[in-house]
């Protein structure tokens, strides 16, 4: 620490404040802004955000908050700007604080601090992850309300929410989101198409999901395993039982190993439509492949055996 009798400009103070956030030292670094405001060596937001990243760097989202509100109360001489806010709602993101960071969108306004797409990406996704399906269509409203740029982030986590919060949520406005990617020309991703058709398998719109598979191959995008695993799960709820075999071997040929849970759902779906020889047949190629048969995959052989 300097003597007490040297006063440090406001350079070598966010210096010192951005080696601590390095290190993770998030104390030292309150320490440091705290000496900083006693000599109001700082004019501008920078000393704000920069205590707030240390915070923010080590998971402490309530320091970041604290700093953020000692900030705003200043008397206008340390104002916090889109940035500040935007790190501290990152740092409640992380920490699942969705109430926390829907508040803080609101005060930017009355702060005058304009919300940007950071600010309302990292909300949505806090709101995902808190299943709270109906504040992402809110805040999707409101960021074309206020002209404000979306992105694949943002959709994405939209998506998400809607196939995490079934049965409150329709699979239609899983697609509906993703019909928005095209109309805002937003690349198209992998997890954009699996979360959309996890959404429609959780409502049993299995042609819905393979529509999407579909789309997915001809947005010259590469389906994943869980896009795979989603479109065979979807077909077993269904109870599409060729339409999951299918499945499986075009699994194959995009040189996906399918996997015992992909192969019991596969198994399921025959079950459910009394093709006991394709399951005998899945069984064996079980074995064949070392997965050894879980419960759902015998359950489905001896209910088939027992009709």
């Amino acid at each position: 620490m300097p003597p007490r009798n040297l006063r440090l400009d406001k350079v070598s103070y966010a210096a010192a404040i951005s080696v601590c956030r390095a290190s993770g030292n998030w104390q030292l670094a309150l320490l440091l802004f705290t000496r900083m405001c006693a000599q109001r060596a700082m004019s501008d937001a920078v000393g704000c955000n920069v205590a707030i990243s240390a915070c923010e760097y080590a998971s402490q989202w309530c320091a970041a908050l604290l700093v953020l509100r000692y900030c705003a109360m200043t008397d206008a001489w340390l104002v916090p700007d889109t940035i500040s806010y935007n790190t501290v709602i990152s740092a409640c993101e992380k920490a699942d604080q969705w109430q926390i960071g829907l508040g803080l969108l609101k005060a930017m306004r009355l702060a005058k601090a304009s919300p940007d797409t950071v600010s309302y990406n990292a909300v949505i996704s806090a709101c995902e992850k808190g299943q709270e399906w109906m504040r992402p269509l809110d805040l999707l409203s409101h960021m074309s309300q206020h002209s404000t740029d979306q992105s694949a982030i943002t959709l994405n986590a939209a998506i998400s929410a809607c196939a995490k919060s079934w049965p409150f949520v329709s699979w239609a406005n899983a697609l509906r989101f993703l019909a928005d990617f095209q109309d805002c020309r937003i690349r198209l991703s992998v997890v954009s198409f699996s979360s959309a058709m996890a959404a429609c398998k959780n409502d049993q719109q299995w042609m819905k999901s393979l529509l999407c598979l579909a789309a997915l191959c001809q947005a010259a995008a590469r389906p994943n395993f869980i896009t795979f695993s989603t479109a065979i799960s979807a077909c077993e709820k269904g109870q599409q039982w060729l339409q999951a075999l299918k499945m499986l071997s075009v699994m194959k040929k995009w040189r996906h190993e399918p996997t015992l849970e992909t192969c019991s759902a596969a198994a399921s779906a025959c079950e459910k439509c009394q093709q006991w020889h394709q399951v005998q047949r899945l069984l064996a190629e079980m074995w064949q492949q070392e997965h050894r048969p879980d419960e759902v995959s015998f359950s489905a052989a001896i209910s088939v055996c027992s009709r």
